[in-house]
């Protein structure tokens, strides 16, 4: 079967079988669990990836697992709400491939140099300079333009959220979309929750 790749980045649950998505769900779940671990970060939440100094991939998968599910059962239920025939295995295919996309926020900021410029601007709020006058002005951009690759990520991760639910679920009208990023943030709120008394 022909697929068509800008569909891939439009719809992709639209576009694969749901095997496919399970598939490539599940394997960038592993990718993305080692990435943390190799690039000593953690998925904190759903939305908060945090450096971290402990190299337990155990936790750092549990982390994840935990992030995944909670996510997975909460738009479950609501896609459940909206549409009786809403499966499990949709949703589920929905957050593991949106999830992609958290993964490549949290390779951003495991760039040697990105995690450097974090440190030294963290270091200047610490030594009292709350107007970064000691960083450099390249410096400064970069954060700026790491800050900005990042937020787009982020949208687009809403994007692919919102469209794979309201696809699975065959949801139509504008406020479910608005439901959606709801219940991902308070999503988001219960896994950090939960992940710190992990």
């Amino acid at each position: 079967m022909k697929h068509n790749v800008g569909r891939l980045f439009v719809n992709p649950f639209e576009e694969y079988s749901e095997n496919i998505l399970l598939t490539a769900g599940v394997i960038f779940f592993a990718v993305g669990g080692f990435l943390a671990y190799c690039g000593q970060f953690d998925y904190h939440g759903i939305l908060k990836v945090i450096p971290t100094n402990t190299y337990d991939l155990f936790s750092t998968f549990v982390h994840l697992l935990v992030n995944v599910l909670v996510l997975t059962l909460s738009l479950f239920s609501f896609g459940y709400s909206v549409n009786k025939k809403t499966r499990f295995i949709d949703v589920l295919n929905v957050v593991l491939i949106s999830f992609i996309v958290i993964y490549m926020i949290g390779l951003l900021s495991a760039i040697s140099f990105a995690k450097e410029l974090t440190n030294n601007i963290l270091k200047a709020i610490e030594d009292g300079d709350m107007k970064l006058s000691t960083i450099t002005p390249s410096d400064m951009f970069l954060l700026l333009f790491f800050s900005l690759i990042s937020l787009v990520l982020l949208l687009y991760f809403f994007y692919l959220i919102v469209v794979g639910l309201k696809f699975v679920i065959n949801a139509k009208k504008f406020h479910h979309g608005v439901v959606i990023v709801l219940v991902v943030l308070l999503a988001d709120l219960l896994c950090r929750f939960i992940n710190v008394r992990l």
